[in-house]
C-alpha cells in the first residue's frame, strides 16, 4: 500500500520539515474511501500533493481478507524525506 501510495506522489518544494497526517479506509475491493486530512502541514501545496497521491492509489490491492477490518481505518503520515529522494 505504501509503496503504490509512493509512487503516484510528486512534491517539489524548498521545504524538508513538512508533515501532513491523512485518514481513509480501504474497502474490500481496494477502494479508497473517506480521504481526509486530520493534520495540516501549514502547506496546502503539500497537502494537497498527498491528498492527490493517495486518491490516485485507488484502488489499491484488497486488503488480506484477514486484516480487512484494520484497513477499514488506516492513518498515515507522510514527510518529504517519505519520498526517498
Amino acid at each position: 500500500m505504501l509503496r503504490v501510495i509512493r509512487d503516484r506522489w510528486t512534491w517539489v518544494g524548498p521545504r524538508s520539515d513538512l508533515e501532513v497526517t491523512v485518514r481513509f479506509g480501504i474497502r474490500e475491493n481496494g477502494q479508497i474511501v473517506g480521504l481526509r486530512i486530520i493534520r495540516l502541514s501549514g502547506d496546502p501545496s503539500y497537502d494537497d500533493s498527498v491528498l492527490r497521491a493517495v486518491a490516485k492509489a485507488s484502488p489499491l490491492p484488497p486488503p488480506p481478507e484477514n486484516y480487512r477490518k484494520e484497513f477499514m481505518d488506516v492513518e498515515l503520515t507522510f514527510r518529504p524525506k517519505d519520498l526517498g529522494g
